[in-house]
């Protein structure tokens, strides 16, 4: 009986050994078969040397020129150098921040000096998406060449934009809007009301106004445009003060 009982047991044992054995292998297997992400490479093609804070940052307005392709086939899709011989008058210009610039660009320029010039191969996860469009195939890797411009610190308003854009979607939604004139309301810089049904009017009425295009989000202009309005109310409140 104390026999059985042992060899009862050790079969046990065996079988447990090979079942987590079998349980590893096909975990391992199954993270051997998941595709691994293409990274993405950034190459220098001329080198220009400059202090830190003279470089493109992350946050930074940047200009550049750019030719665009890609990966695979050698046309160009896209020059900005077609557009005439005058560097300083043309290329794009474009916010280093997330959700505002292509994912692919905001992580190679930063750190280039003007004059400099790099070619970013950028997997399609960075660029385009697995659905591309209608320039782009389906999981299309592309290549920039970047040659930067010009590179300045974002202004005031477009700090505040980047702040308030919280899902980092390039636009201001009415949720985001509304944490904006809740802490100019607090400064002083725009009027309240008591009433949140009459505030619950007023954010829509100046998401309406703020929304020149009608595409359900506030940009980055339309942005500046409305802080003018916020600037000039509030500076007549403060002038009506003054007078009282």
């Amino acid at each position: 009986m104390f026999k059985q009982i042992l060899k009862f047991v050790f079969i046990c044992i065996v079988c447990f050994v090979v079942c987590s054995a079998a349980s590893k292998d096909g975990k391992n297997g199954s993270s051997k078969n998941k595709p691994k992400r293409k990274e993405m490479k950034i190459e220098t093609l001329k080198k220009v040397e400059c202090a830190d804070d003279k470089s493109a940052q992350l946050g930074s307005v940047v200009h550049f020129h750019y030719k665009l392709s890609v990966e695979g086939h050698p046309d160009i899709i896209e020059s900005t150098y077609e557009n005439g011989n005058n560097a300083q008058d043309k290329g794009v210009v474009h916010m280093l921040t997330k959700g505002v610039t292509l994912k692919g660009l905001v992580k190679g320029i930063p750190g280039m000096c003007v004059g400099e010039i790099r070619r970013l191969t950028i997997p399609s996860h960075m660029a385009f998406g697995s659905k591309g469009n209608d320039r782009f195939p389906p999981g299309a890797t592309v290549i920039y060449e970047i040659e930067l411009l010009d590179a300045k610190p974002a202004d005031e308003v477009l700090q505040r934009f980047t702040r308030a854009d919280l899902n980092e979607d390039g636009v201001l939604d009415v949720t985001e809007l509304e944490a904006v004139m809740s802490i100019a309301m607090k400064d002083g810089n725009f009027p309240m009301a008591d009433d949140p049904a009459i505030m619950e009017g007023m954010l829509n009425e100046l998401f309406q106004f703020a929304d020149k295009n009608k595409d359900g989000g506030i940009s980055t202009d339309e942005f500046r445009t409305m802080l003018k309005l916020q600037n000039n109310l509030g500076g007549k409140r403060t002038k009506s003060k003054q007078e009282l």
